[in-house]
């Protein structure tokens, strides 16, 4: 019959009217940041605790699991940690920018699901009515010191202490009279920075490691070489000489940077090594560009090779493009991104060649699109995007 087989299309019609209309709905009012009110992360039922024992350290917070979630996802895009959430499970995915995956639980405490005791549980909060249990848990092996900061700032989040930057929650880690512990002077005095030719051979064993077919060859390979040009880990004077070297292009070590970054920034959805290393390429990019930019504003002279010449128009017009991709997949790797906009800032207010290859990119698009998305889910994204703008702006690019 033709009549039903119209009106069956048109119910089709009407339904997928109806559906569009309402993740359209949805859309504009997360971002704007008006969804009905609540977060992220919306727990109406906690898990209901297990007839086993929870994981060391779970702590009971005097507070409903909904209030507990909207305090813990607050924290989390605070602190700018990638975060995915199951807010039926009750539970939460977070990865930090020095890769620490870890997983949060909501448990219903003790007055929810029996309120069978738990020898693990800290009850740090005397009861007063509902309650809910956090369970916090590392899933791989990222730094161990690393995620018990992270931890505790969620703790303090979760009931409400608002210790939410790495300083404070570092801090409560240690206790309030504790000091850090120091190199002793008569240690430092005997420290001797290396050589230059001490740093050349530094640099061209990395660039051998650069090549292998092993992640984590290259992982070491590059942790080495950004611990060399970290400002605050060496002396200046070696971070300064080693970013000359590489922004020099020395043993053409700076395009294998570049390369091996280009490389792995596809593969970062399958894997995490992908992902260490293009943060990795990247940090040490903008190490030796913030060294020499340092340098060169304090001694007011020229601290290092310039990346406007001939000579680097391979390694810009090779990067450039590759940072427009990382920037535009803001939404899957946050870190990533960050990192690619603050290489951007660099080049683009130290080299006239990078400015023309920028002006030919959607990147702008792709910035705007990072702002609004870290205004709702990463801190340090918002932050990166909105000074990204002001440095484009700045340099007179009109980006397409």
């Amino acid at each position: 019959d033709t009549s039903w087989v119209n009106k069956k299309k048109i119910i089709k019609i009407q339904y997928s009217h109806k559906i569009m209309a309402y993740y359209n709905s949805n859309a504009t009012a997360k971002v704007l940041g008006q969804t009905n009110g609540h977060g992220r992360w919306t727990v109406s039922v906690p898990k209901a605790k297990p007839i086993y024992n929870l994981e060391k350290g779970t702590v009971e917070i005097n507070a409903a699991a909904a209030e507990v979630a909207a305090r813990i996802d607050d924290c989390l895009r605070k602190r700018s940690v990638e975060a995915k959430f199951d807010s039926g499970c009750a539970e939460a995915f977070c990865k930090t920018s020095s890769m620490v995956n870890y997983r949060i639980s909501l448990y219903a405490g003790r007055s929810g699901f029996g309120g069978r005791s738990n020898r693990n549980i800290d009850n740090e909060e005397k009861s007063t009515g509902a309650s809910t249990l956090v369970e916090i848990i590392k899933t791989n092996k990222g730094c161990g010191y690393s995620f018990q900061i992270e931890r505790r700032a969620i703790i303090n989040a979760a009931k409400g202490l608002e210790s939410v930057t790495e300083a404070d929650a570092e801090s409560s880690l240690m206790g309030t009279n504790a000091k850090m512990m120091t190199i002793p002077p008569d240690l430092l005095d005997l420290y001797t920075p290396p050589t230059g030719r001490e740093i050349e051979d530094t640099l061209t064993r990395v660039t051998d490691q650069l090549h292998s077919r092993h992640d984590n060859a290259v992982i070491f390979a590059l942790q080495n070489v950004h611990s060399i040009t970290t400002l605050d880990q060496y002396s200046s004077e070696t971070a300064v000489l080693a970013s000359k070297y590489i922004i020099g292009n020395y043993n053409c070590i700076r395009d294998i940077i570049a390369a091996v970054f280009t490389g792995h920034i596809g593969n970062m959805k399958d894997s995490e090594n992908s992902e260490t290393i293009c943060n990795l390429s990247l940090s040490i990019l903008i190490n030796c560009m913030q060294a020499l930019s340092s340098k060169r504003k304090n001694n007011n002279d020229d601290a290092g090779n310039s990346i406007d010449d001939y000579e680097s128009r391979y390694f810009i017009e090779m990067l450039i493009p590759s940072l427009g991709v990382a920037v535009a997949n803001y939404n899957k790797h946050a870190h990533t991104a960050c990192l690619a906009m603050k290489c951007l800032c660099f080049m683009a207010t130290s080299s006239s060649l990078a400015r023309t290859t920028i002006e030919g990119t959607n990147i702008r698009s792709a910035v705007e699109g990072a702002k609004v998305y870290g205004s709702i889910e990463h801190l340090r994204l918002e932050q990166e995007a909105n000074d990204t703008m002001r440095t484009l702006q700045s340099q007179l690019i009109t980006v397409a």
